[in-house]
């Protein structure tokens, strides 16, 4: 019969064990590590695009439909607000009408009053609230606030005045060196549209701002693209 024979691990073989396996799950840690902020950060990253994506949709929906002309039963609006402390301070606001198409509200169906802003903690928001010719019908206007993005440190807008193009005019009230150019601001003695809305939005934390650029269709200038560039 043969004869078993026990073999025992030494002390130094345990330590050697100890080492290789310790050397092992911290190699495996790392790499787990790795992989989670790797997903950690494409779940940012998409975030970060389908909000930019939301924004830039609604933004579409909305100055592109903005109204000119208008009368004195049913006024257009399109102009640069004033700073108030509702608003966060050093952002610009701009008031606006646009048509909200058919709504299941009947007062925000149509033609309605529209205000982007930034509020004090930063939330880029639009408010909508039915068009002004309604207003003697109802108490107090009722306002839906909808909020498009967060952490907006600054609010800006850019107006492209069209080149002034044959007999046609923006207005009487616009310095003639304008045309053709960029400003900040839109005031309502305009009593019309520029060609063009730039809204920067710069978000704490980053360095570059974001910029959405919208024709509106509804003025009445067009644009000479070679004086643009």
């Amino acid at each position: 019969m043969k004869r078993k024979s026990k073999r025992h691990f030494t002390l130094l073989e345990m330590l050697i064990s100890m080492v290789l396996t310790m050397l092992i799950l911290s190699t495996l840690t790392y790499f787990y590590r790795q992989v989670d902020l790797i997903g950690r950060e494409i779940d940012r990253t998409q975030e970060q695009s389908f909000a930019l994506r939301y924004v830039e949709s609604r933004l579409a929906k909305t100055i592109p439909r903005i109204t000119t002309g208008g009368n004195k039963e049913n006024p257009s609006f399109l102009f640069t607000g004033e700073e108030i402390p509702l608003f966060r301070q050093g952002t610009q606001n701009l008031v606006f009408t646009f048509d909200h198409c058919v709504h299941l509200d009947k007062l925000f169906s149509n033609i309605v009053l529209g205000r982007l802003y930034v509020t004090p903690t930063g939330l880029l928001c639009l408010g909508v609230w039915p068009a002004p010719k309604n207003w003697d019908l109802i108490e107090i206007p009722p306002m839906k606030k909808e909020i498009l993005m967060g952490n907006v440190e600054k609010l800006d807008f850019e107006f492209f005045v069209p080149p002034k193009k044959g007999k046609g005019k923006i207005s009487e009230t616009m310095d003639p060196a304008l045309y053709g150019t960029w400003v900040r601001t839109w005031s309502q003695e305009y009593k019309e549209l520029p060609a063009i809305i730039r809204i920067i939005i710069k978000q704490e934390g980053m360095e570059q701002p974001i910029i959405f650029s919208f024709p509106l269709p509804n003025a009445s200038q067009p644009i000479t693209y070679d004086q643009m560039l």
